[in-house]
């Protein structure tokens, strides 16, 4: 009696290079996708080369960028620098509808992630993506000055459309320079992106006065995870709205921002007050309780 033959046991390494084989045939299937979607040229180069880095199984869900250049190194770091992430890509949008090209196509897989970085000043890597697409939205940061917009309502009342892109340096700038306003809310430090303090809440010195910066938003244009470009206020979409504002990015991507403004005044007083021993600091502050 012939004795019956019996089926290879897969092994768990075996199991682990089967899903890695998968996993590089699914990012391959993106990339064709992606060609399809007329996605930026500089965009598919970058996953064309993360997809090559992936050739091995060892890096097939890393999908390690081979010889990154200085923006993927940028990118995988942040002000905080207590973590490094490397991301499969570095998408530089020059426009809401790249935006959403490079989030639809992201969308299609599983194994892409997306992050928007404005200028790097997370603590945390809220602004990297570990083998995923990183969106730079400092982008074409020459050109933001000549996308800013005033926008007058009827009662008088004034307003700057800014990118979500653009430095709040560069806001206050271009509204003192030209039109002698200025928005009522802004940080202590103000090399930060718009969309970058309005997703995380835009305290400082001024906002027990005027309230932060997520309280001096009259309308967004927001791309969501789904890819679709919606322009929202506290009365069209306002669930997506206010979910955005203070949404650390987990609700879609800010790429435009309508923010009040009134007139600048012609001089300002700041008080900095300096401690040399944090010691000192926290006797004081215990006495005075």
């Amino acid at each position: 009696t012939p004795r019956p033959t019996r089926r290879p046991q897969h092994s768990q390494a075996d199991t682990e290079r089967e899903r890695s084989a998968s996993d590089i045939t699914k990012q391959r299937a993106l990339l064709s996708s992606a060609r399809s979607a007329c996605l930026p040229k500089m965009m598919l180069a970058y996953m064309d080369r993360a997809a090559a880095g992936a050739a091995t199984e060892r890096d097939a869900l890393e999908l390690t960028v081979v010889a990154a250049d200085a923006a993927e190194c940028a990118a995988a770091r942040d002000f905080g620098g207590l973590v490094s992430a490397r991301p499969a890509a570095v998408v530089r949008p020059a426009s809401a509808d790249d935006v959403a090209s490079a989030i639809r196509a992201a969308a299609r897989t599983t194994l892409l992630t997306v992050a928007a970085r404005g200028n790097g000043h997370s603590v945390a890597g809220q602004a990297m993506s570990e083998g995923g697409l990183v969106l730079d939205m400092r982008a074409g940061a020459a050109s933001r000055r000549q996308q800013m917009k005033l926008v007058s309502s009827g009662g008088g009342a004034a307003f700057a459309d800014v990118p979500g892109g653009a430095l709040w340096e560069e806001v206050l700038h271009w509204a003192v320079s030209n039109h002698g306003l200025a928005p009522a809310s802004w940080t202590d430090y103000l090399r930060l992106t718009v969309g970058g303090t309005l997703s995380n809440g835009g305290v400082s010195g001024q906002s027990f006065r005027y309230g932060p910066q997520v309280s001096n938003v009259a309308e967004l244009e927001v791309v969501t995870g789904e890819g679709e470009c919606r322009v929202c206020s506290p009365s069209a979409h306002p669930d997506l709205f206010f979910a955005v504002l203070g949404g650390l990015g987990q609700f879609g991507v800010i790429t435009r921002a309508r923010i009040p403004l009134s007139p600048a005044p012609q001089t300002v007083k700041w008080a900095r007050a300096w401690c040399t021993r944090a010691s000192r600091s926290t006797r004081r502050t215990r006495s005075g309780w």
